[in-house]
């Protein structure tokens, strides 16, 4: 085969890939809203509610924020943020900041899920910022409210390392859903 017959049927092959490529685009793009009305699961959820943080020696509590986006049915990804600005017998102010994967089994009305989130621990004392490598490892409960809205509790182990101290952490607040 010569060369020139070699780059045109290389032209014609580049041609039908992009042909290719364009009509699964716009296939994905019309069916993509068909396919969404059926789904049983939110695509994505945000919540907000109070946090409470502690150990044997403090406890601060402040508000909590997540954002989770579904992937399938009972996997999804998760991030969270914790503002903890009260603490006890002290000046300090707690921020949590973690994200990761999260597991979840879908009932009719109660949706449990457990989760492993990474991320770092800050601390501000008179002036001062601290910063620590944190993971969060717990789960929780998911109350529907209607299909839409959701009331939410969880429980968490709240581990720092170097050097290692653990907290516990709840939060509980409302979930909005969208599909």
């Amino acid at each position: 085969m010569s060369l020139h017959m070699t780059g045109i049927l290389s032209m014609r092959l580049q041609k039908s890939n992009l042909i290719v490529a364009v009509i699964v685009f716009v296939c994905l793009l019309v069916w993509s809203p068909v396919f969404s009305q059926l789904k049983r699961y939110p695509s994505g959820e945000f919540n907000a509610g109070f946090s409470l943080l502690g150990d044997s020696d403090l406890t601060a509590y402040g508000f909590h924020t997540g954002i989770h986006a579904g992937a399938n049915n009972w996997f999804g990804m998760e991030a969270q943020f914790d503002g903890l600005p009260e603490v006890t017998d002290s000046d300090a102010k707690f921020f949590v900041v973690t994200g990761g994967p999260r597991f979840s089994w879908r009932l009719k009305n109660l949706t449990p899920f457990t989760h492993f989130l990474v991320g770092g621990f800050f601390s501000r004392l008179h002036g001062e910022v601290d910063s620590h490598f944190a993971m969060k490892a717990g789960g929780g409960v998911q109350v529907s409210l209607s299909k839409k809205f959701a009331w939410q509790v969880e429980a968490n182990d709240l581990i720092l390392l170097s050097p290692e101290k653990h907290f516990y952490h709840f939060a509980t607040g409302l979930v909005y859903r969208w599909y």
